[in-house]
């Protein structure tokens, strides 16, 4: 729409409205990404509140103004980077497998599906299917409004797609990435950063499709190494042409069977509702 991430008019308005009627519901539940407004509304109402925190650091210093609150981290490494949380749990994300299709036949090229910029490890994932000599198809958005992420795509990315092994799609509709992910060799996920969750590796593995990362972040959590993928040194190239040419040893089966058993959407629903049991007998008491 053309509006700026660090324009944040429209989740204030949002927030605002929902607490004005804190006193309707039973729980508010806000979901923290990279600001941290609706904390700062938190001792005003008396309705319990639970957060769930995605990416970003939750600075310390605000932290008194939801001391009674509850928090809930998407991973185990998040949780306990923020170890000065009161009130601390996790629950996993989790997927819909009926929009995902399972293929046990491995493809012919490498996926990198996420944001291009830096961070996510754009670069690395196309460095790495150079060298192992496999076509790469890149999906993702470039924020045509953050200057250092199309920076990063006119300097880093876009010579490169001078190769032909190397094809660009742009940003893909939800719907039609699956047949992407289920054709596909591998992912790759060489991230830069302590990725909190990461999505796009459980729903490559809910295809079949397995996932080359580095090992940072949740990744541990979420790849079995040597089963799902492989999880390799962070910043390594050559650890991740390496695991390329391995990618034959992975059986897709237990990919899928993996994602099944730890991050479908239904156990995701029962971790978020044994939450709000939780806090709302625990609020009665009070």
């Amino acid at each position: 729409d053309g509006v700026p991430w660090s324009d944040y008019t429209y989740p204030l308005l949002h927030l605002s409205t929902a607490y004005s009627k804190a006193n309707e519901f039973d729980i508010i539940h806000n979901h923290l990404g990279s600001h941290y407004y609706s904390l700062y509304f938190s001792p005003f109402v008396s309705t319990p509140i639970t957060y769930t925190y995605h990416s970003s650091r939750i600075p310390e210093e605000l932290i008194p103004l939801c001391y009674k609150d509850t928090f809930v981290a998407i991973s185990e490494s998040m949780s306990d980077l923020m170890s000065y949380l009161p009130n601390r749990t996790i629950v996993y994300n989790g997927i819909s497998l009926d929009r995902l299709d399972f293929s046990p036949n491995q493809g012919e090229y490498l996926v990198f599906l996420g944001r291009i910029t830096h961070k996510k490890g754009t670069l690395d994932a196309i460095l790495a299917a150079l060298e192992a000599d496999v076509p790469l198809k890149i999906i993702g958005k470039i924020d045509q409004l953050n200057v250092e992420d199309k920076t990063y795509f006119d300097q880093e990315i876009k010579p490169r797609l001078e190769d032909k092994k190397i094809e660009y799609l742009g940003e893909i509709e939800h719907d039609d990435i699956g047949a992407y992910l289920r054709d596909a060799k591998a992912i790759l996920a060489p991230i830069k950063w302590e990725e909190p969750f990461g999505l796009t590796v459980i729903e490559a593995m809910a295809c079949g499709t397995p996932v080359i990362a580095y090992s940072r972040g949740a990744f541990p959590e979420t790849i079995i190494s040597g089963e799902t993928g492989f999880l390799v040194e962070p910043d390594n190239i050559s650890a991740l042409v390496d695991a390329i040419n391995n990618i034959k040893k992975i059986d897709r089966r237990k990919c899928r069977a993996h994602v099944e058993n730890k991050f479908t959407i239904e156990k995701m629903v029962d971790g978020y509702e044994a939450v709000y049991r939780k806090v709302i007998a625990e609020h009665k008491k009070s």
